[in-house]
């Protein structure tokens, strides 16, 4: 585990950077999603711990809440409880490392919020994202790296804060989204319910060979993969024990 972190650092710098999008896809919920992503270390026992000591080792990185200090990651999720608080936790990994605070890298300091992002309002962000839209591939936000046409549909009030407990409500938003309420009602296999995360967080691997959004991908790659060197961040058993604890 030690090595894992230490090898994790390495290049803690790339990971959680955001969605780069595709100018014309925007409006296609799947196809915006082409991050760049790099393995991360996880463990499916202790997982809030993990992420808690993740959190610390990157809360200091002001280039994620433009000059202002992160959010300490507490290594749980407001929103949720039980197995969904455990999988938010699980996509927060290769998304953001869990900090609430995260900016896509590619974005220039000059242009980041005046104020970290869990101190804005939804609307603010939305401003902030709209500001910035014909600069940039990604405006990917917050800990669940969402996008401006994303946090836009969700229907969340402009005057909610996007603090942790706003980002992990939008975060739930597109979990039933994504087929929450089905699974847990047996509508749907868990495989069906990991593929479908996959389709919305491109950090998460296909759980089988699919048809991903820009070639056929095997089990472990991101649905993703081939749209600019996008991989996913965790194993696919990571993501099946979260979903199997729900």
């Amino acid at each position: 585990m030690i090595d894992d972190f230490v090898k994790l650092l390495a290049f803690s710098g790339l990971v959680g950077g955001g969605y780069l999008i595709l100018k014309g896809q925007e409006k296609n919920r799947d196809l915006k999603k082409t991050q760049v992503r790099q393995p991360v270390a996880e463990n499916n026992t202790g997982l809030g711990a993990i992420l808690g000591l993740f959190g610390a080792l990157i809360g200091e990185n002001a280039g994620s809440t433009g000059g202002a200090r992160a959010t300490p990651f507490s290594g749980s999720s407001s929103a949720a409880t039980g197995g969904v608080k455990q999988l938010l936790d699980l996509i927060a990994i290769p998304e953001s490392g869990g900090d609430y605070n995260r900016i896509y890298a590619g974005i220039s300091r000059a242009d980041y919020p005046k104020k970290p992002l869990t101190q804005m309002t939804v609307g603010e962000v939305l401003d902030w994202q709209d500001s910035i839209d014909s600069k940039y591939n990604s405006e990917a936000a917050g800990r669940y790296q969402i996008m401006e046409d994303t946090l836009r549909g969700l229907g969340l009030p402009r005057r909610m804060k996007f603090d942790a407990a706003g980002q992990d409500k939008a975060a739930m938003i597109l979990l039933e989204r994504r087929g929450l309420k089905k699974y847990k009602r047996g509508q749907i296999s868990a495989e069906q319910f990991a593929l479908n995360l996959a389709k919305e967080w491109a950090g998460l691997p296909v759980p089988f060979k699919t048809k991903g959004a820009k070639k056929t991908v095997m089990p472990g790659e991101s649905y993703y993969a081939a749209f600019n060197g996008n991989r996913a961040g965790i194993s696919v058993d990571s993501v099946m024990s979260a979903i199997a604890n729900i």
